[in-house]
C-alpha cells in the first residue's frame, strides 16, 4: 500500500565520503526527480536532475572538505540529509 506523503525513505552512503556519495531509495521504480547540495553557508554547490538510477551516484570530488546538506526532491516533497566530505 502507498502511504501518502511518504518520501520513499532516502538514505546516503558512505558517510563520511571521499569522492562519491550514493543516494539510496527504497523503491527504485519511484526515483526522486532531482537533488541539490548546499554548503554550510546555504550556497548551492551542485544541482542535478535524476533521470535514471545511475544519477543516484553523486560525484563529490569537486567539493571542498566539510559538511554539506543534500536536498532530494520528490514530487512536491523534499528530504534533507547531511553528509561529510572528507
Amino acid at each position: 500500500t502507498n502511504i501518502p506523503n511518504e518520501l520513499n525513505k532516502v538514505t546516503l552512503y558512505p558517510n563520511p565520503a571521499n569522492s562519491v556519495i550514493n543516494i539510496v531509495v527504497a523503491d527504485t521504480n519511484n526515483l526522486p526527480e532531482s537533488y541539490s547540495i548546499y554548503n554550510t553557508l546555504g550556497q548551492m554547490v551542485k544541482n542535478q536532475n535524476i533521470t535514471n538510477a545511475s544519477d543516484l551516484s553523486v560525484d563529490i570530488n569537486s567539493l571542498s572538505k566539510g559538511v554539506y546538506i543534500i536536498k532530494v526532491n520528490h514530487k512536491n516533497q523534499s528530504q534533507t540529509l547531511r553528509f561529510i566530505k572528507q
